[in-house]
């Protein structure tokens, strides 16, 4: 698939010198331009065979990884898998481990806006959807509730933030003893028990939550599938219009699950999208 990078700091006048979004030890800062070495500079929007003479809704990707990595397992294949169905497809390469919250919930915000803003040159319509997995289905998810929150850099505050529908594949959701996954909390709160319960997110959904599509595996136990319960339960008791599909068979991150079941879940979220029109 053809490609784009943008980067979403420079695009927003948003220093990453800035003292919200940097690690706050000397050892972390270190580790973290190790990793960029290595890895893709987080921060930054992959956009796909974008074409302004036709319009499509947009798919904006968080990948999985435990708020360790960006997997590429859930990356590219991803894109394409929802560009054959009609989307403008985007994944957010967001930062990881030595950055803790809200950076990654600014990446998001500086993402989907920046799609609205372009959607003309982009050829996205009116619509744009999320999709994440695993801890990218927790950011994916953040973004769903937390758009508007008092902890997003005050110069994207004002940013219109709020995605159309969201797509969650064994989604890390709740930071209860028991269920959550320790390793996604522990990168992105550290010990800060307050920051993990503001981050469970089944407390976190509001009327205003948009409309969410979630699957999850019973074999999950990576993520157990509670999360997905415990956040439908959260969107059936405000009201937001969703549906949860659990599969029997699978372990965590099959991303689109070839020769599984759950393969099916593709299809389905497509067949939700465009019951909350967004196709």
């Amino acid at each position: 698939m053809r490609e784009e990078v943008v980067d979403l700091y420079r695009e927003f006048g948003v220093s990453k010198r800035d003292a919200v979004l940097l690690p706050t030890s000397f050892r972390e800062r270190i580790g973290h331009l190790f990793l960029c070495r290595r890895k893709q500079v987080a921060g930054r929007l992959y956009c796909y065979d974008t074409d302004a003479s036709e319009t499509k809704p947009a798919m904006l990707i968080f990948p999985g990884g435990g708020y360790k990595n960006n997997s590429h397992s859930e990356w590219e294949n991803v894109a394409e898998a929802y560009a054959e169905r009609g989307f403008r497809t985007f994944v957010l390469n967001y930062s990881i481990k030595y950055f803790k919250f809200p950076t990654q919930l600014n990446e998001a915000v500086m993402a989907l806006s920046y799609i609205r803003r372009h959607k003309a040159e982009l050829g996205v319509s009116d619509k744009v959807a999320v999709c994440g997995f695993s801890a990218g289905a927790h950011l994916a998810a953040t973004l769903s509730c937390l758009y508007a929150d008092e902890s997003i850099h005050p110069k994207l505050r004002e940013l219109d933030a709020r995605p159309d529908a969201c797509v969650l594949s064994y989604p890390v959701i709740s930071a209860e003893e028991g269920v959550r996954n320790e390793m996604s909390f522990m990168n992105l709160c550290g010990k800060d028990e307050a920051l993990r319960r503001f981050l469970s997110l089944e407390y976190r959904v509001s009327q205003a939550t948009p409309p969410t599509f979630l699957w999850h595996t019973e074999e999950d136990d990576f993520v157990p599938y509670e999360n997905s319960l415990r956040y439908a339960a959260a969107l059936e008791e405000k009201g937001v219009l969703h549906k949860l599909c659990l599969y029997r068979k699978g372990a965590h991150g099959l991303n689109l699950a070839k020769g599984y079941e759950a393969e099916e879940w593709l299809s389905a979220s497509v067949d939700f999208l465009r019951q909350v029109e967004v196709i």
